[in-house]
């Protein structure tokens, strides 16, 4: 295993589909500020910078997105002073952290992307039952999250080196989208409504 592939595993580095930021940005409002804690690549901070919003990039490691303040945010002490959006696609071991610390710094909306199995879980009961969203929207559509280190051709598509049984030769196979599930989950500042549930679409289409 490289050093990128490591990394990317321990921090999981998953990148955020682009179509999924594109429409969801369509039919939620955030606020004027806007703050990426897990900029990565820079996917959500630009797709928010480009809507006209306020937008501080930051991330625990620098992945290359320019203006990026490393930081762990889970160790962050300042408090918003602004009216805030917390727009991010966290690590999954730590998403309800992230939620969590979101609100203790003050934030008026956390607008989240996960994998939908996140609403599963026992452990994750009190949760939820804490912090209801107060919308989601299931891609209706496969979001396809690659792995970070995982390499893309000339043609856009990703892939991997594997080695020829017949001539030992490493060839490049494409990789296929993954079947994994995954949803917009909508916090707002005191909310204790049951959720709304919706369906977004690649055409931005929603239901």
């Amino acid at each position: 295993m490289d050093k990128l592939e490591q990394l990317c595993r321990e921090l999981e580095h998953f990148e955020t589909d682009k179509w999924a930021i594109d429409v969801i940005l369509k039919h939620v409002t955030l606020c004027t500020h806007v703050d990426d804690p897990c900029t990565g690549t820079g996917i959500l901070a630009q797709a928010a910078k480009d809507a006209g919003h306020k937008v501080t990039a930051a991330d625990i490691h620098s992945w290359g997105y320019p203006g990026t303040r490393i930081e762990d945010y889970l160790m962050r002490k300042e408090k918003y002073k602004f009216s805030t959006t917390v727009l991010i696609n966290p690590p999954f071991s730590y998403a309800c952290d992230f939620v969590e610390k979101a609100f203790d710094l003050g934030a008026e909306q956390v607008l989240c992307f996960q994998r939908k199995a996140w609403r599963e879980s026992r452990k994750r009961r009190e949760f939820w039952r804490k912090y209801p969203p107060k919308r989601m929207y299931v891609c209706g559509e496969r979001a396809t999250c690659w792995r970070h280190d995982i390499p893309v051709d000339e043609d856009g598509n990703r892939y991997k080196l594997v080695e020829d049984k017949e001539t030992g030769e490493l060839v490049k196979k494409i990789m296929s989208n993954t079947p994994t599930p995954h949803a917009w989950f909508e916090f707002v500042k005191g909310n204790t409504d049951t959720p709304v549930e919706h369906i977004i679409y690649k055409d931005g289409g929603i239901v």
